[in-house]
This record gives C-alpha cells, structure tokens and sequence, in this order.
C-alpha cells in the first residue's frame, strides 16, 4: 500500500500570522544591527582628533563630538524600544489567537490594536534610523571635516548616505506596513 500525503492547507489567519512573524523577525533582526552599529560613534569620541582635511578650522569641535554622543544614545534607545515592542507584538498575537473564544479578552486585544502596535514599533525603528543617519554625518565630519568647509568627501559621504539609507527605510518600511495592513 502506497502511504497517503496528507496536504495540510494553511487559513488565511495562519499566512497573514506567518508573514506578520517574519516582520516582526526582520524587523528585530535590523534593529538589533542597527543598535550595534550606533555604537561605532562611541569609539569616535576623543577630544582632540584632525580631520584628514587638513585645513584651518575645518576640524570637528568638542559640540560635534557632544551632538553625535547624543545622537548614538538616542538612535539606541529607539532601536531598543522597537525591538522589545516587537518582541511584546509576537506575545500579543499568539495572546489573540489563543483566546479566540474569549470575548472579553478579545475585546481589549484584537487585530486593529495589534495593528496600531506595530505602526509604533515602524515608526521607532524610522526615528532609530534617523538618529543613526545624524551620527553618522556626525562621524564623517570628525573624520573628513565639517561640512561648513564643504570638504568634497565630507558633503559627497554625507548626501550618498541620507539618500541610500533613505531608499531602503522607505522600502522595508512600506513592505512591512503592507505586510500589517493587508494580508
């Protein structure tokens, strides 16, 4: 006797939970490179250091170096707040999905809310990556020369990196907003 395949066939609450975990994964996954990489900024910190500039007043001063501390802590904190507000998210849905019967636990958590949560973990991850991109420009201009002095490689490093980063914010973005509101 041949043995039967049995097909199982996935309902549409078991995909669109599927594709809500991955960008849930992803989005975990980008924010904790993100915070490790707003670290970087730290080891940039000593007071003292020459832009490879080299021209008069084109060096970085000590509220440069105070601006781009600031920019590393908050870029953190806000990949830090998305990555546990995902974390809280996956909990939440298989909370919903358990209690299918439950009506009054149902009626405080339901797909809308579960929704408006992840808009908040987008647009913290959004805000972490602006923070970072500030760093950054931060980081070129202690180490190439303040874009004042419009140093090529200054201004070339800082609009090359704001337009990229940009690019794939608004695409990952806009992938896992479709990935919440319409599957």
């Amino acid at each position: 006797m041949k043995a039967q395949q049995v097909i199982q066939v996935k309902s549409r609450e078991e995909i669109r939970d599927d594709i809500q975990f991955a960008a849930l994964d992803t989005v975990v996954s980008f924010n904790s490179l993100y915070a490790v990489s707003s670290f970087l900024g730290f080891s940039l910190t000593t007071i003292g250091l020459h832009s490879i500039d080299g021209r008069l007043g084109c060096d970085a001063n000590i509220s440069t170096i105070r601006t781009l501390m600031f920019f590393e802590v908050i870029s953190f904190a806000f990949f830090l707040t998305s990555s546990w507000v995902a974390h809280g998210l996956k909990i939440m849905i298989k909370l919903v999905n358990a209690a299918e019967s439950n009506k009054e636990f149902r009626s405080h958590f339901n797909r809308k809310s579960i929704r408006k949560v992840m808009l908040c973990a987008i647009f913290s991850s959004i805000l972490g990556c602006i923070f970072l991109i500030l760093s950054i420009v931060n980081i070129l201009q202690i180490r190439l020369g303040i874009l004042s002095c419009r140093s090529p490689s200054t201004v070339q490093g800082a609009v090359a990196l704001v337009v990229i980063v940009s690019c794939g914010v608004v695409f990952h973005v806009g992938i896992t907003v479709l990935a919440f509101l319409y599957v």
